[in-house]
Parts: C-alpha cells; structure tokens; sequence
C-alpha cells in the first residue's frame, strides 16, 4: 500500500485547521452571543436598511480567527494547486512564492482593515479605502499570478506534449476498438 505524499498530508492538515477555526468561531457565536453582529435598525430607513455601528467592537472577538482561516484557505488552494504540477521539486518554489504574495495581501487587508476601524488608516487609494483598495488591487490580483504560470508554463508543467500524444494514441485505438466492435 502507498503511504500519502507529504503535500496530500499537508492538504488533510490544513483542512482540519481550517475546521477547527469554523468551530471556534461558531462556539464563539453560541457563548458570547450575536446581539449587534448583525446590525440594528437604521433610523430613517428601518425596514430596509441595517447599520452596523462600530466596526472595531464588531469585529474584535472573530477578526484574528478571519484571519487565520483567510491564511489556511490561500495555503489550501496553493496546496492544491501543486497537486496538478509535474516535476514539482523544481516548480514548487515558484508557485509558493506567488502564494505568499496572495497571503501577504490578504493579511495586509485584514491588518490595515483593522485599524481603519479604529479610526486611523483613512486614505484613499484609486478611489477607494485603503483597506477596499488592498482587496481589489492585492487580494483581487494575486490570483493573476497562477493565471500567468499556468498560460506561461501549461506544455511543460502540467500537460507535456509527449503526454498529449499518448492521449491522442489512446482515443484513436478506443475509437478504432468501437468501430471494429459496431
């Protein structure tokens, strides 16, 4: 029997993780309660508007946890990422480079989304606030990274030529195999 690769462990173990943070938040949800979470009614527009008073009080129980499962999930999707590549020893750094980079902007947006909510950190950046700008600027495109390795790499990472061949080998004798049987 084959033992699991180290990055199919590695994937299990992050999966867990990332359960484990759900569970904290929801145990945090059942024993400290929601009263205000969700907002309160607007004073002119109460039957169709929210307002959530402040973002810092809101937030100061679950935003680390947000963080932490905003990292597993960048770890997981690099992770499985790798799981498609060939060769991977030489590969892999280049992929966990771009994921690092993905993770930094996620975290910086949480962090400056934080004190932002304390009342510092008010620039705007391209039109919008800072932590807003980091999500569509840093967050929104990291991804473009992978999109560019993929394009950039796909004959020789994840679909060779010589494998392509193969493939087309392998269709023409079930195709010829179907006829010969009809």
């Amino acid at each position: 029997m084959n033992r699991p690769s180290a990055l199919s462990l590695t994937l299990l173990g992050l999966l867990v993780a990332m359960c484990l943070v759900i569970g904290v938040v929801v145990t945090i949800g059942l024993l400290v309660g929601t009263d205000g979470l969700h907002g309160i009614p607007h004073d002119k527009f109460s039957r169709t508007m929210l307002q959530g008073g402040s973002g810092s009080e809101r937030h100061a129980n679950v935003r680390w946890l947000g963080l932490s499962l905003g990292l597993l999930q960048v770890s997981f999707f690099v992770g499985c990422l790798l799981l498609g590549i060939r060769g991977l020893a030489g590969r892999a750094p280049v992929v966990i480079l771009c994921g690092t980079l993905y993770a930094a902007a996620f975290a910086m947006m949480v962090i400056v989304d934080h004190f932002y909510a304390m009342g510092s950190a008010r620039a705007i950046v391209m039109g919008f606030p800072l932590p807003t700008a980091i999500m569509m600027y840093g967050v929104g495109g990291a991804p473009l990274a992978f999109v560019l390795l993929y394009v950039l790499n796909f004959d020789q990472w994840i679909l060779t030529p010589d494998d392509f061949e193969k493939f087309e080998k392998l269709v023409r004798s079930k195709r010829e195999q179907s006829e010969a049987d009809a």
